[in-house]
This record gives C-alpha cells, sequence and structure tokens, in this order.
C-alpha cells in the first residue's frame, strides 16, 4: 500500500485540523472548504456542523481522503467527523457516535503507536456534564494516547481567551472543563505553546467580540512529538480553522509506479497500446538508428506487446 521502504532523510509529521465549518450541505461551501483544508497540508480533520445528513457521507470523501469517520443529527444541524488523509497510516479499530451530532471518537494507531481521536461539538449553552460525559468516555483508554479535538463553546480563561473588556460571566462549564483537564493529566496545547498570547477562533456578530473556544487537548506524554499549533484567518465560516503538527516519526516514503496488469484485459486499452507500439517501430526501425538502441528502446514495448498478443 506504501510503496518502498523509507529513504531515511527524516521524519515527516502530520498536520491535525479542527474546524467547525458551520454546514457542509452546498457543494460550493463544501469545495471552499476541502480545498482550504488541502491547503492547509491536512492530515487528520476534525470538523464540527457538518450539517450531513447520515446517509451522505460521500460528501465527506474528497479523492484525497481515505476514511471518514462521523456522527450526524439532521441536515440543518450539529455533526461531526473525522477525515483522514489517504497517506495517513492510520489503522483503524473502533468508532463510538453519539446519536445527538455532538462527538465521534475513533481509535486506533499510526505507527503502531496507540491513539484516540475525539472530536466534540459542544453546546452552546452552559452544559457542565457534556464535559464531564466526554471525560468519563476518554477513561476507559488510559493507555492510549488522546487527542481532543473541536469547538468547545467555552473558554478555559475568561481574560486571554476573550477580547471583550467586560467582565466574563461565570459559567459551570468553564469551572468543571478546566478541573477535568487538569485532572486527566492533559493540556491546551495552544495555550501551553502561547502562555500569554491573545488569539481567537471565533467572531460572535450579536456580541460583537472574538472568543478562543476551538482547541486541541492531549494527554502530557504526547507533548515531547508536538510541534506546533496555530491558528488559521477566519474565512469561509465563522471559526478559524486550528492546526497542530506532531512527529509521529513516520519516515518519508517514495512512491513507485507499478502498472496496472488487470488494465490488459480492456480491449480499448489494449488497441491504444498495440497501436502505439507499431507506431514507434515504424518511426525508428530505420537504418539511423542501430539495432542495438532500437531492441533497448522497444524492448518494454515488445514484452509488453507480447502480453497483448
Amino acid at each position: 500500500m506504501w510503496g518502498n521502504s523509507a529513504t531515511g532523510l527524516g521524519t515527516s509529521p502530520l498536520t491535525f485540523t479542527s474546524w467547525n465549518c458551520k454546514g457542509l450541505g452546498r457543494a460550493l461551501k463544501r469545495g471552499k472548504v476541502m480545498s482550504h483544508l488541502k491547503h492547509l497540508s491536512s492530515d487528520i480533520i476534525f470538523l464540527q456542523e457538518t450539517h450531513i445528513h447520515s446517509n451522505e457521507q460521500r460528501r465527506l470523501r474528497a479523492n484525497w481522503v481515505s476514511q471518514v469517520y462521523q456522527s450526524t443529527f439532521t441536515s440543518k444541524a450539529r455533526g461531526v467527523a473525522i477525515l483522514i488523509q489517504k497517506t495517513t497510516p492510520f489503522i483503524f479499530e473502533s468508532v463510538v457516535t453519539d446519536p445527538g451530532g455532538r462527538f465521534v471518537l475513533v481509535s486506533g494507531s499510526i505507527n503502531s503507536f496507540p491513539l484516540v481521536l475525539l472530536n466534540i461539538y459542544a453546546p452552546n449553552f452552559d452544559c457542565p456534564d457534556f464535559f464531564s460525559k466526554i471525560f468519563d468516555l476518554i477513561s476507559d483508554y488510559n493507555m492510549s494516547n488522546i487527542i481532543i479535538g473541536g469547538n468547545f463553546n467555552c473558554y478555559f480563561d475568561p481574560v486571554l481567551d476573550r477580547s471583550s473588556t467586560k467582565i466574563a460571566p461565570t459559567t459551570r462549564s468553564m469551572a468543571v472543563l478546566n478541573n477535568l483537564v487538569k485532572s486527566h493529566n492533559m493540556v491546551d496545547v495552544w495555550r501551553l505553546q502561547h502562555p500569554n498570547d491573545r488569539q481567537y477562533s471565533f467572531f460572535s456578530p450579536v456580541h460583537c467580540s472574538f472568543t478562543r473556544i476551538d482547541y486541541f487537548v492531549t494527554n502530557s506524554r504526547l507533548l515531547p512529538s508536538i510541534i506546533s499549533s496555530a491558528y488559521h484567518q477566519i474565512l469561509i465560516s465563522d471559526h478559524a480553522p486550528l492546526t497542530m503538527k506532531i512527529d509521529f516519526n513516520l519516515q518519508p516514503r517514495i512512491f513507485n509506479w507499478k502498472f496496472n496488469s488487470t488494465l490488459l484485459s480492456d480491449k480499448i486499452f489494449s488497441t491504444y497500446v498495440s497501436t502505439e507500439i507499431s507506431d514507434f517501430l515504424k518511426h525508428n526501425d530505420n537504418s539511423e538508428v542501430s539495432d542495438s538502441t532500437l531492441w533497448e528502446r522497444s524492448s518494454p514495448f515488445k514484452h509488453f506487446r507480447k502480453r497483448l498478443d
């Protein structure tokens, strides 16, 4: 599946991208979202608010995506999905879905590295029970490396994670979320790397303010492998994509071309190749080209033609 062995030229990190895309029902917007995800070199993608019906999963399968796992609700609300790029060596084990379209959990491995991917779309009201449920869910995967991503609809820090200078209302969700992250020995990756920075992932036109409510949260043992994290420009949706690069010690691979022998049973293809071989010999088999050169150049064609005849 993966071509030949590693080249030894170093390792290639994987890019995780989380993005609340606010609806992918329309083909034009879906195309723009997929194009931007590809522009960000996304390998593993967490999407929220997909608004994709359960029988329309094919809409999320771009030609560069090989695995799609989703939880749906309706074509007008909620929905989360995890997409995995074709060249990402993720080995699937199990999936847990939410009938309410609030989360999807996928377990598997990369390079023999046990991994749990949990994509969430939290309620946009104070709902601490949701976060308690999420962290109860991951308690069964203590031996795995856990990555939680998505739209938490809740800030960790009422000062640094808000653009408004007004005093933030106290929410139970914020207190519960901070306590759960700490008790599970997990970290807000971007904040760890940018301890005093102000950057936001969502703009609220109602409140005319920005907040940082989209995150990647991982357990601490993953930290040595995390290279970087960054918020990108808010476009297409009202949320900014968030990326995180992780080095799983994957060696870059070279993909060697190999002829698909099943094409030989295709009469149209066989006729085409036979004609090309005849044209090659017609224009090259003359006194100006030595027999050895002609043989060297045409020997692959001779073998091919023998198969065709």
